[in-house]
């Protein structure tokens, strides 16, 4: 290869301006491209947030709602409870008995309770009182009696078991965040764990004539059909794969668009790491609408997946109901509009390449063909043709040197010009000397030959002899 200083100029102006246009584009595009991956990925991570955010704000005001028909719900539960009667009336002669069960063990045991009646109605096992708020309210409703061991046994209700049987018999123990609310003498608002599936419900202690806790007062409604917005939640679709869902801190998931109901606390990633007891145990660890990230590698093998991909989820915790509220994808579907976006960037380029290489090579030849021109009619002139002239219309320095060349020409032509006239003026000159030589010489001649007698020498200023006679010779012997 050529040393660069012994390219032509095209070659040079060609490589030069492709530098120069190409290396800056390059850099501009590489540093274009990171910044929009960097704020593609931020766009992407807000927009999770935005989602999470907004599930959790529909959440609070489905609360919000739920309580406040619970609060009313309740008020009118207490009011046709008490309507008969201020205080229930406990009788010591007439107990019931129940094979009490412990609703989270499933533990049974004989136990007798006294008979409860209010206004001469009667409560322990009996279902009017609580039907009656049913069809006003809608929803379910239990009266519980207090029992040894600080349990609450429902002797009045609605909900329902599995199998379809009132829930009778069954029992919060004494434990239960419920019962020792209750137990306190305390109202208590929230979700809680009913008989075998998740209410959000209302609470209040019933007081005998004392103001002892003797039982309390229920209604409530099931968590699944309370979240109006769960179909909303279910049918989102984040990217191609991502998606929303809700569990609670016992890894059971309560929204979900596949898996609702189903216990995945020890879910693990590619790694083995059980990602979702991290995300339990960090969420309640979050501020008020605080929102946390979690990455980790993921391939999902029920849906036959075998490569791994790093996915995100962003989370909250929204205690009232002890939800973590979450939206997650996989984290190559953010790029994916950065790789179309390359793609997008690199045919520009490509373009920009071709354009810039089309109009460097136009340009260099409008200004390296007058160069060229110049070359070939100086090597012409070179060559003896002095007549040669460079036709150029140009205003700029090419232009000027051409002029400056055709003025030089000229000139080169007229001293050519003049010197020939000089040289044919000598010629002519030299000509007329040697022609009067040769007259000389011959007179010259002439007499030397006539002259026999006497001896006749030509010689020049410096006495070298140049000719002689015969007659000479007699001189030299």
């Amino acid at each position: 290869m050529k040393p660069i200083k012994d390219w032509k100029i095209r070659t040079k102006l060609i490589a030069f301006t492709l530098i120069l246009s190409l290396v800056p584009m390059g850099v501009a595009a590489m540093l274009s491209l990171q910044k929009f991956t960097e704020d593609l990925k931020q766009a992407y991570e807000s927009d999770l947030e935005h989602i999470v955010t907004n599930i959790y704000a529909m959440c609070r005001a489905q609360q919000e709602f739920l309580q406040d028909k619970l609060t009313s719900d309740l008020r009118i539960a207490n009011r046709i409870f008490y309507q008969r009667g201020r205080n229930v009336t406990v009788s010591r002669e007439r107990t019931v008995e129940f094979l009490a069960e412990n609703q989270l063990t499933g533990e049974t045991s004989r136990v007798r309770v006294p008979f409860w009646t209010i206004g001469g109605e009667a409560i322990t096992n009996d279902t009017a009182i609580v039907d009656r708020v049913q069809q006003m309210v809608g929803g379910t409703c239990t009266i519980f009696q207090r029992i040894d061991g600080d349990r609450l046994l429902r002797v009045s209700t609605n909900v329902l078991r599995a199998d379809g049987s009132r829930a009778v018999g069954t029992y919060l123990p004494a434990g239960d965040e419920v019962a020792r609310a209750i137990l306190a003498g305390k109202t208590y608002r929230g979700r809680a764990f009913v008989v075998n599936d998740w209410y959000i419900t209302a609470y209040e202690p019933i007081l005998d004539e004392k103001g002892r806790v003797i039982g309390a007062l229920y209604v409530g409604t099931p968590e699944q059909k309370a979240l109006t917005l769960r179909t909303a939640i279910k049918s989102l679709k984040i990217g191609k794969t991502g998606y929303a869902f809700i569990m609670d801190s016992s890894g059971r998931l309560v929204v979900h668009p596949a898996k609702e109901g189903d216990a995945i606390l020890e879910a693990k990633d590619s790694t083995g790491f059980e990602y979702i007891k991290e995300m339990v145990r960090l969420a309640p660890l979050l501020k008020e609408k605080e929102v946390g990230t979690l990455r980790y590698p993921w391939a999902n093998v029920e849906l036959g997946e075998k490569t791994t991909r790093m996915k995100i989820n962003k989370y909250m915790y929204f205690p009232d109901w002890d939800w973590i509220i979450a939206a997650g994808s996989y984290e190559e579907e953010i790029f994916e509009g950065v790789t179309r976006t390359l793609f997008f960037i690199t045919l520009v380029a490509l373009g920009t390449i071709a354009v810039a290489i089309f109009l460097t090579v136009l340009l260099s030849r409008v200004i390296t063909r007058p160069v060229q021109e110049l070359t070939e009619v100086t090597a012409r002139m070179a060559g003896g043709d002095l007549t040669q002239k460079v036709n150029l219309r140009t205003h700029d320095e090419i232009g000027t040197l051409s002029q400056s060349f055709n003025r030089m020409a000229d000139q080169v032509l007229n001293y050519t010009r003049n010197l020939e006239e000089i040289v044919h003026a000598r010629t002519l000159e030299i000509q007329k000397k040697e022609e009067e030589y040769r007259d000389l010489s011959r007179m010259l001649n002439s007499v030397l030959e006539s002259s026999t007698e006497y001896s006749i020498m030509a010689t020049d200023p410096n006495g070298v002899i140049l000719q002689y006679n015969s007659g000479s010779e007699r001189l030299f012997g």
